[in-house]
């Protein structure tokens, strides 16, 4: 409920820009009303503190506000709270883990923000001067162009709409551009001298004395004559890519994992600068650049520093050439990443120095298995046992074998088993349950990356067993110990022949690809009742399933057939299509009725699965978008 002390609507507002912050968009309301932005601040319920109105609102503000505030912000503004909601950071939270952090994880729920100073830039900004001149529109004449959100990230150090390097202080003061003063529990404030008198939303802030009360620098960051660096084509489509990877049509889990990589790869850059800049043929400018935005070797190890290489870099320039070296080892394949990382380590402090702050529990809880399984290799002492996944020997080694992880469907293909067969492993193998099924995918991921049988299991998207480490067992349960020996002694060299094969295929297929393309589809009932049209009657009554029911179970049998994998993975069994809790198994009543689909041989039956396989085989030869990353 939104507190009637508070004004309905301020007399004015404004429409947000693209891309725009919410500082950014208090100063030019406030010089749009000729107020002075703490008053803003106040008339908004930014700043209210307890049970009062206050001019001076937190920095933590930028990361999210709190349902009330939001409610009372976008009342006085006339904003919907999902455009407010969008001048912070928590649009990206799904995306970039340090927000995650200051907010809430994705698998965890919002919480109550606090202030995160790794890898986010809550107390000043970097601008790009022709950004904040704005463009030819008479509102953007008056009051400028965005503070725009993504400059509040170390990752974004360039513009490419202007193709230039962001600037990062102000001209006049050489201080930070939009730098909060500081309040009395130690957080910056929302916006710096908000309490002082109306100035452009251009001009700089920042008070030229010690004193928060001193005189106001005032210089316009927007002048033609404050200009930067031309980003070099390298440059340029690094950070396009990087803004991609914050894009609300990229897969969240990708982007998430991907910017925890590229900032684990930057504290190993930093840690052995300068020796990686040699490796890597940084010019000698670039080297100068980066080696005086280091922090000195007395920094202090804190939570809001990250330790002196766990640190975004302090400067664009800095940013745009550690971003770039960083940027190139995850991608790197196997082979040649595990000698980059024995390298790097090599030549840079131990892995135990405070110098690393939390790098290696963000590591551990946010990489992607491949990036973090090579570096969970190259430091083993980093991780404690607390955390390693318990499995067993591996029945193949790991190593480079032709195919890559995206080729090993959820589903075990029968097909794969007769190959077993026919090298070596047993007959009884061919009767085995869903247990060996799904440790048999995850050996073969694990002897291709290397990567944990947990964490193959994930990729693959297969729960994980009640019985911890179970379903990593690749021996069959039989009456008698000496076939179980039989077994086990047999399946290495049949599975080494099954990865010669797989390896072989003229065309594989991208499992991994399909299941991210298909993670929220359904068969919609248009395509259903087009399906249906022409069904002969069915011929018998009994058992009686729903046609909601029927369209369900086929959502699930054309997903699975599209995928490869297990019927009761799909994503209609789970939420948002299907109610949180409810567990679909081989007990499930929708699982008999996949088994009916599935093998029943009456007319109709026949004639349902014969349109589903074909609605399939379409859906499988779609062509991804053409912006589609997995």
């Amino acid at each position: 409920m939104v507190d009637d002390r508070f004004p309905a609507a301020l007399p004015r507002s404004l429409g947000p820009l693209p891309g725009e912050s919410l500082p950014g968009f208090v100063l030019r309301l406030s010089h749009l009303l000729d107020l002075r932005p703490g008053l803003v601040v106040r008339c908004t319920g930014l700043g209210t503190t307890g049970g009062g109105w206050s001019s001076r609102a937190s920095a933590k503000q930028l990361f999210m506000l709190e349902t009330d505030v939001r409610a009372r912000f976008a009342r006085a503004t006339r904003l919907s709270e999902e455009e407010v909601d969008r001048l912070t950071l928590r649009r990206w939270a799904a995306h970039y883990p340090p927000i995650a952090d200051a907010v809430g994880r994705p698998d965890q729920g919002l919480r109550r923000p606090f202030l995160n100073r790794e890898w986010v830039l809550p107390a000043s900004s970097r601008y790009c001067p022709q950004c904040l001149a704005g463009d030819d529109s008479d509102i953007q004449r008056r009051h400028g162009g965005p503070w725009k959100l993504e400059w509040r990230l170390p990752v974004v150090f360039g513009c490419p709409d202007h193709n230039r390097l962001l600037a990062d202080t102000c001209p006049g003061c050489r201080l930070p551009a939009l730098s909060g003063s500081t309040r009395t529990n130690n957080t910056p404030d929302l916006i710096m001298g908000s309490g002082r008198q109306v100035l452009h939303p251009t001009q700089c802030r920042n008070t030229t004395a010690k004193s928060l009360h001193g005189p106001v620098c005032g210089t316009r960051l927007d002048s033609a004559d404050n200009t930067t660096a031309a980003l070099t084509p390298e440059q340029a489509a690094l950070q396009t890519r990087l803004l991609e990877l914050l894009s609300d049509d990229r897969d969240p889990v990708r982007s998430f994992q991907a910017f925890a990589d590229l900032r684990a790869a930057a504290a190993l850059v930093t840690s052995t600068w300068p020796w990686s800049s040699s490796d890597s043929q940084a010019s000698e400018e670039e080297i100068d650049l980066v080696t005086q935005s280091l922090p000195a070797p007395h920094h202090r190890n804190t939570v809001s520093t990250g330790g002196r290489w766990g640190s975004a870099p302090t400067t664009s320039a800095a940013a745009a050439c550690i971003l770039r070296l960083a940027d190139a080892l995850p991608a790197l394949p196997v082979p040649q990443l595990r000698q980059a990382l024995s390298r790097r380590l090599g030549s840079g402090s131990h892995v135990d120095g405070s110098g690393w702050g939390r790098t290696w529990e963000h590591v551990r809880r946010d990489c992607s298995p491949q990036f973090r399984a090579q570096l969970q290799q190259a430091v083993q002492r980093q991780f404690s046992p607390a955390v390693q996944e318990i499995g067993e020997t591996l029945l193949i080694p790991v190593r480079q074998r032709g195919y890559l992880p995206e080729h090993i469907p959820q589903r075990f293909p029968r097909e794969w088993l007769e190959i077993l067969v026919a090298n070596g492993a047993p007959n009884e193998i061919r009767s085995v349950r869903t247990q060996f099924r799904r440790a048999a995918a995850i050996l073969l991921v694990q002897a291709t990356d290397g990567i944990t049988a947990a964490d193959a299991a994930r990729f693959l998207g297969l729960p994980r067993d009640p019985f911890r480490g179970r379903f990593l067992s690749l021996t069959p349960t039989t009456g008698h110990p000496w076939k179980q020996r039989h077994i086990s002694e047999r399946l290495p060299e049949a599975f080494e022949a099954l990865a010669r094969y797989i390896a072989e295929l003229p065309d594989p297929v991208d499992y991994y690809e399909r299941r991210q393309r298909l993670d929220s589809w359904h068969l919609r009932q248009s395509d259903w009742e087009n399906l249906t049209a022409q069904l002969p009657p069915a011929t018998s009554a009994r058992p009686h399933y729903s046609p909601e029911l029927h369209r369900t179970c086929a959502s699930a049998y054309i997903w699975a057939k599209v995928t490869s994998g297990e019927w009761t993975h799909a994503p209609i069994f789970r939420p948002p299509l299907a109610p949180a809790g409810i567990t679909v198994n081989q007990t499930s009543t929708e699982y008999a009725l996949l088994r009916i689909i599935d093998t029943r041989r009456d007319r109709r039956y026949t004639a349902l699965r014969e349109a589903l396989n074909d609605h399939a085989q379409a859906l499988a030869a779609a062509t991804p978008p053409s912006d589609y990353r997995p």
